[in-house]
C-alpha cells in the first residue's frame, strides 16, 4: 500500500550530501574571501546570483511543471522592485514593509495576467506576456519623475547599521534555501501532480476533474510573487 510522502521524507530523496557539500562552500565562501583578501565584489556577484537564481527556479517551476511559458518574470520582478522604491521615497516605508508589498502588488499583476489570458493556449500567453514586459519596460523608462527613468532608484542598504556585505549575502543565500525547499514541497504535493497535469493534456486533465483554469491562475501568482 502506498503511503502518502512528508516534506521530511521527501528532503532526504535529494541527492543531500552533494546539496551539503554545495550549502557548507556557500557558507564558508565570506569567511575565504576576508582571509585570503579577495575583493569583496565577488560577494556582492554571488548576491546577486543568488537573487537571480531564485528568479530563474520560479520560472522554472512555471514553465517546467506547469508548462505554462510566460516572458512576464522580469516584469514582475521590477514591479515588486519599484513599488517597494516608490514606497520607500514617498511614504518613507522601511525596507522590509516595501519588499512585503512589492511581493503582493507582483502577486496581484499575476493574478489579474492569469485571469485574462490563462484561459487562452500558451502561444497566447506567450504573446501576452511580451507585450506585457515591453509596455512595463516602456513606463518605467519614461516615467522619469517617479521611477527614475534608465538611472533607476537609490534604496537604504539591506542592513542599514553595516557598509559590509556579508549579511546581505547570507540572507540571499538563506531566501533561496527557502524558496527552494517550498518549490520543491509545491512541486511534490497535490498541487505539483495537477499542474504536471495540465501540462501533459489540459484536456485529459480537465476530464479527471482537474479545475485547469484555477490551477493555472495558482501557479502563475505563487510564481510571479516569488
Amino acid at each position: 500500500m502506498r503511503t502518502r510522502k512528508t516534506l521530511k521524507d521527501q528532503l532526504f530523496t535529494i541527492p543531500t550530501f552533494f546539496v551539503g557539500i554545495l550549502l557548507i562552500v556557500a557558507i564558508a565562501i565570506p569567511s575565504a574571501v576576508s582571509r585570503f583578501g579577495l575583493p569583496p565584489y565577488q560577494i556582492h556577484v554571488l548576491i546577486g546570483g543568488y537573487y537571480f537564481a531564485v528568479l530563474a527556479s520560479s520560472w522554472a517551476l512555471l514553465a517546467g511543471y506547469a508548462g505554462q511559458f510566460s516572458f512576464a518574470h522580469m516584469a514582475f520582478m521590477a514591479i515588486g522592485a519599484y513599488t517597494a522604491g516608490i514606497l520607500g521615497q514617498r511614504l518613507g516605508t522601511n525596507l522590509v514593509t516595501g519588499i512585503i508589498l512589492g511581493v503582493i502588488i507582483s502577486g496581484l499583476f499575476g493574478m489579474i495576467i492569469g485571469f485574462l489570458v490563462l484561459r487562452l493556449r500558451r502561444t497566447y500567453l506567450a504573446l501576452f506576456t511580451i507585450a506585457f514586459s515591453e509596455i512595463t519596460r516602456l513606463i518605467l523608462n519614461a516615467e522619469r519623475q517617479i521611477t527614475g527613468g534608465p538611472d533607476g532608484m537609490q534604496f537604504q542598504p539591506l542592513v542599514p547599521s553595516t557598509t559590509s556585505n556579508i549579511p546581505p549575502y547570507y540572507i540571499h543565500l538563506g531566501l533561496l534555501v527557502a524558496v527552494l525547499i517550498f518549490m520543491y514541497w509545491l512541486a511534490n504535493s497535490r498541487f505539483g501532480l495537477f499542474w504536471r497535469s495540465i501540462r501533459e493534456d489540459e484536456e485529459a486533465a480537465a476530464a479527471m476533474g482537474v479545475n485547469v483554469v484555477r490551477y493555472k491562475v495558482m501557479v502563475f501568482v505563487i510564481t510571479a510573487m516569488i
